[in-house]
């Protein structure tokens, strides 16, 4: 069994100057001809933007590889305290079979989820035009969630090196990916 937990102070930088503040841009000057004062937009900025904020990690799981049968399953929760980024809820499960020595047959489920609910980083954006931006950049960001399915091979052809083969499938639910299949072949090299 092993988990841990992370904190580290992010640095917005592009993020918050082209993606979140560069794409909020028209609103906030929306919000200006509807009289929002320059505390409100500060708020708002202050509110949305990562930069000086904690990232938060954390993860837990076990392992177990008894006999021929191996078996995996981990999970993560991570975002940006106090943010426009939705936190993320991440589950890896995996069962495997040793076929012969060097040679693993695994299946796994991975699903990725996005919460978009928490909505208190907007506790101090009362001016409803940048309050609505605010919420939209959360969706925007916490839209992404997915279920998959893949079947691996793994064979280890040398003590340092193994050859892996993956088939992956699901569902995404981004509109530009929908329905996902992917194939996969690398070669692993432990040092």
């Amino acid at each position: 069994m092993y988990g841990g937990f992370f904190i580290v102070e992010i640095e917005g930088g592009t993020v918050d100057t082209n993606a979140i503040l560069g794409g909020a841009q028209g609103a906030i000057e929306l919000a200006k001809s509807q009289g929002a004062t320059e505390q409100q937009v500060q708020a708002f900025r202050d509110a949305v933007v990562w930069d000086g904020k904690n990232g938060l990690y954390g993860y837990t799981g076990f392992h177990i590889d008894y006999d021929r049968v191996i078996l995996d399953v981990e999970y993560a929760d991570y975002g940006v305290e106090d943010s426009s980024d939705g936190f993320n809820q991440v589950w890896y499960t995996a069962i495997g079979y040793r076929v012969v020595d060097d040679v693993i047959v695994t299946v796994h489920h991975e699903r990725f989820l996005q919460d978009n609910k928490d909505l208190d980083f907007l506790n101090g954006v009362d001016q409803p035009t940048l309050r609505a931006t605010g919420v939209a950049i959360r969706n925007n960001l916490a839209m992404r969630e997915f279920d998959g399915v893949g079947l691996s091979v793994r064979y280890d052809f040398h003590p340092n090196a193994a050859l892996k083969f993956q088939y992956v499938s699901g569902e995404d639910s981004r509109p530009s990916v929908g329905d996902y299949s992917i194939w996969t072949a690398g070669v692993d090299l432990v040092f």
